[in-house]
């Protein structure tokens, strides 16, 4: 018994210094990405054009985003600055597009807006502003959901600005999407005690520029309609001020803004200090880059090829010294804040209370798609109006082309849900199954870039009907065949494929960047004996040319 109670008083030892030692490495992590060592600051998060994006799209080698990172985050700047902290919306919150939403999207609609409005309201976000993607099912059905997770909506207050105390920090808070008078309404936030004046626009970059001219009791203005597909650099709008930030679109990256040494603030804009931003935004374009140039390779001929690597060893060179900058640099004496865009990648810890809900409305979908399409009856063919027949019907003419369609298989470097580097095989004749390993084979967002004609004309509207339609087929790229397939009349049928057709579906987040996707380079890989032979002889002839 004596020798048992000496076991369990060790083993409670070695429980102890465990659980210290994770609370010390879940301290440091934190301390890593906010370091707070003074009172006198306070940190602004933002989301902007989500777009209703609650999970990363899977189709490229490292996907950003996911709303169960972004509330780890998040609830990791709470840590560090407890309650000095304001989280905010710039708006197209909800939808992807300012196209009226199919009905039969509707339960799954709204299981993927349930999760992302429970989050965001569980992190306490101060408000959001409709853009124009928002009210796609309506203004009704927008301000229904807000007010079922009780998120305000900034520019339907009694007053177009209010004041939050954030633990004895004033901020001003305004939300606009017109040209209000902001000077007149910053400068009474200011009077009655804000410390720092926030606005969050709905508008265009060009709009909010013209808008924010000479206006001086603004510190920090957030673009919520930025279309950029990475954070663009802050901008001081004029020379007295505001700055102008966004965080990107689609959730794959999360805006901060953090403010230091406040109480010292007097009058004129803040310094800023974005040595950190600039250096991971640059460190992701030379990643993208290094990682388009190795697909290249791989695909290159032996004249292009030794032009290529020496492209690569350029940029890993310069990969390294980006990573050898001092972390630990100094900072910036008197009032200013530090802005970053976080990128939200792999690596970053999912919250195990969202990554549940998530993985619950992935295994959900089968049923919510079910549920919906039930009730729904697809566009009967117009007559005389063309309809899709299947790579299968093709081959019966074209079966050298079906057969390089069949082999433009590539191996791509990937990384699993853990962030570790994997292997993956990619092509058009692959795209369905690649749904299918990630269970998305259900899934309405996905399945129209893997499959041909859904929700078009002549083609299919229900997951269940899919058939013949799987993978990236021949009638993806040169339009339903049934009417060419029956006369062999060429007018029927798209020959010339613009690469405006390929980046219908290969657009970010599809692709890393759109510099990432070459669209002569992207011909080489589907084309040969059979299926534009002539071109590719031309394409390759180019390429040798150009050396």
């Amino acid at each position: 018994m004596h020798v048992f109670s000496k076991q369990c008083r060790f083993f409670g030892i070695l429980l102890l210094l465990f659980l210290s030692n994770c609370k010390w490495t879940e301290q440091q992590n934190v301390k890593g990405r906010f370091a707070v060592d003074s009172k006198d600051a306070f940190v602004l998060l933002f989301s902007t054009n989500v777009r209703g994006y609650i999970e990363p799209c899977g189709c490229t080698s490292d996907p950003l985003g996911g709303l169960d990172r972004l509330a780890f985050v998040v609830r990791e700047a709470r840590q560090a600055f407890q309650d000095r902290l304001l989280f905010v919306d710039g708006g197209n919150l909800f939808f992807d597009s300012t196209k009226k939403q199919a009905e039969v999207d509707l339960c799954q609609d709204e299981a993927k807006l349930n999760i992302l409005l429970a989050t965001y309201q569980s992190l306490k976000v101060a408000g959001t502003l409709p853009g124009p993607f928002d009210e796609s099912r309506g203004a009704a059905f927008y301000h229904s959901f807000l007010q079922k997770y009780q998120i305000p909506v900034l520019n339907e207050m009694p007053r177009p600005g209010q004041i939050l105390d954030q633990s004895g920090v004033k901020i001003g808070l305004i939300g606009v999407s017109s040209n209000i008078d902001f000077s007149k309404e910053a400068q009474r936030l200011k009077n009655e005690g804000a410390q720092i004046v926030v606005v969050v626009a709905q508008a265009h970059t060009s709009s909010v520029r013209t808008w924010f001219q000479g206006v001086t009791d603004v510190d920090i203005v957030i673009l919520g309609q930025e279309m950029s597909e990475t954070p663009m650099p802050a901008e001081l709008l004029s020379e007295q001020g505001p700055w102008l930030v966004s965080a990107a679109m689609q959730g794959q990256y999360l805006g901060v803004v953090e403010f230091r040494n406040i109480s010292l603030k007097k009058t004129g804009p803040w310094q800023i200090d974005d040595r950190l931003h600039k250096n991971e935004m640059r460190s992701r374009l030379l990643q993208n880059r290094a990682q388009s140039l190795k697909k290249q390779i791989k695909d290159a001929a032996l004249a292009r090829r030794s032009f290529l690597e020496k492209q690569l060893r350029s940029i890993e060179t310069e990969l390294i010294n980006e990573k050898k900058m001092p972390s630990n640099q100094v900072e910036i004496p008197g009032p200013f804040f530090k802005f970053r865009a976080i990128a939200l990648h792999k690596e970053i810890t999912p919250l195990p209370e969202v990554q549940k809900k998530l993985l619950a409305y992935e295994k959900s979908i089968p049923h919510l798609v079910s549920k919906c399409e039930a009730n729904t009856n697809c566009q009967p063919v117009k007559p005389g109006e063309p309809t899709y027949v299947g790579v299968q019907t093709c081959k019966n003419c074209h079966l050298a082309a079906v057969n390089v369609w069949e082999n433009a298989v590539v191996e791509m470097a990937g990384k699993n849900e853990k962030g570790l580097p994997i292997k993956q095989r990619s092509g058009h004749s692959l795209a369905w199954s690649t749904l299918e390993k990630k269970h998305k084979a259900t899934d309405r967002n996905c399945i129209g870039c893997h499959s041909i004609g859904f929700m078009e004309p002549g083609g299919y509207c229900k997951v269940s009907e899919i058939d013949f339609r799987k993978n990236v087929q021949c009638e993806s790229c040169h339009g339903p065949g049934s009417l060419h397939a029956l006369s062999g009349d060429k007018k029927w049928i798209k020959r010339e494929v613009p690469e405006s057709t390929c980046r219908t579906c290969h657009h970010v987040p599809h692709i890393e960047t759109t510099a990432s996707f070459v669209y002569e380079d992207k011909l080489k890989l589907i084309l040969g004996k059979g299926h534009g032979e002539a071109l590719l002889m031309r394409l390759n002839h180019g390429s040798a040319k150009s050396q």
